[in-house]
Parts: structure tokens; C-alpha cells; sequence
């Protein structure tokens, strides 16, 4: 038998003990299927992944000492206990995917603002979301600033009343351009920042009537 010829068996032994080897190696591993397994990574609160915070963009805290963090991702608003334990969310498809976008000084009209709602590529989840509140009365109040509208909760987070119109800006009593913020009377008086777009407080009663 020529080297060549031997050199060429010894390759072929090689290569089939490794096969071997592996065959047996997987015949001998034992697994057990968990029904339901994996489950959602969660983050350091609990939290399923998805609902980890994206852009936090306000924080309010509840009579019952509750805290209510708003963000821009997925289920918006959510709810922690006093410890920091989450509770629950929600939110999905109340805000607008907009966000609040500057204009140079060179591109604004004469008594324009520096500020616009920029939708389309710039755009993401829940952009919208810019405040949150919790009135004397424990209803909870967020802003979406790009969507130029107010939301009014209650605890479970039912819509009890808007102010402005979801996508309708505007300098009226009844329509805003680009609020930022909510704040409350000792009477229930509602005082909405119309800031970025209109640079005015608007003021309602407790109704909601200007």
C-alpha cells in the first residue's frame, strides 16, 4: 500500500469515528419539553418585555400612593404599586405616532411657532405621549402633544372626557396645537398649556366647558 493510499484510509477513519462520536452524542442527550416554556423575558420590575419603558415622558403618583409612568412604547401607561411592583398597563392606540418637531428659524412664517407635529418616518409608537396628571379626585389625565388632545381616566383607565381633537389643530376653544400640560383648580378648574404651537392657557371648568 503506497503512503498516499494509507494517509487517505487514515483521513477516512478519522472523519467516521467523529461521526460516530456525534451520533451517539445525540442519541444520549435527554430532554424534557415544559409546556408553555419559554416564557417573555422580563425586565428588573416585572415587567414583560414588550412593555419595558421606551422614551419615559411623565410621572404621577395616586392618593393610594400608586405610581403611573407614561412612555412611548407599547401599553403607554403604567401602573406600579408603592413598592414598585407593576400591577397592569394599557393605553395601545389611545396616542398619536407623532412626535413634536422644531422649524429653523429660516422656514417659519412671519408669527409662526418653532414647532410642528412631524409624522411619517419620524414617527413611532405612542410619540404622542408628552404628560400625565392625577386630579384631587384621583382621574387620570395624559397629553398627547402632536395629537393636540387631552384624555381624562378614571382609575381603570376608561376615557371620561376629551379635550381638543385627536389630529385637529387649531386656536380655538375647542381645539389646541401642540399642548404640553394639564393642570387643576381648587373648584375642578382645568387649566390646559396650549404651549408649543398657540403659547396660551386655555381654561375650563370641571365639565369641561370653556
Amino acid at each position: 500500500m503506497t503512503s498516499q493510499r494509507r494517509t487517505g484510509l487514515a483521513l477516512c477513519c478519522i472523519v467516521t469515528v467523529a461521526l460516530l462520536a456525534l451520533v451517539v452524542h445525540a442519541q444520549t442527550v435527554k430532554h424534557t419539553e415544559v409546556e408553555g416554556w419559554p416564557d417573555p423575558a422580563v425586565s428588573a420590575a416585572g415587567t414583560p418585555a414588550a412593555w419595558n419603558f421606551g422614551q419615559v415622558a411623565g410621572v404621577a403618583t395616586s392618593a393610594n400612593g400608586y405610581i403611573l409612568v407614561l412612555h412611548r412604547g407599547a401599553n403607554p401607561i403604567m401602573l406600579f404599586d408603592a413598592t414598585g411592583r407593576f400591577v397592569r398597563a394599557w393605553g395601545d392606540g389611545l396616542f398619536s405616532n407623532g412626535k413634536v418637531g422644531g422649524i429653523a428659524p429660516d422656514d417659519r412664517q412671519p408669527g409662526q411657532s418653532g414647532y410642528t407635529a412631524v409624522y411619517g418616518a419620524a414617527g413611532c409608537h405612542a410619540c404622542g405621549a408628552h404628560a400625565i396628571r392625577v386630579d384631587p379626585d384621583g382621574n387620570i389625565w395624559v397629553v398627547d402633544a402632536p395629537g393636540h388632545v387631552i384624555y381624562k381616566m378614571d382609575a381603570t383607565g376608561r376615557v371620561l372626557m376629551e379635550l381638543g381633537s385627536k389630529g385637529v389643530s387649531g386656536v380655538s376653544r375647542t381645539t389646541f396645537n401642540l399642548p404640553t400640560d394639564v393642570a387643576f383648580g381648587p373648584a375642578g378648574e382645568i387649566y390646559v398649556s396650549d404651549g408649543y404651537g398657540n403659547a396660551r392657557v386655555v381654561k375650563y371648568d370641571a365639565d369641561g366647558q370653556y
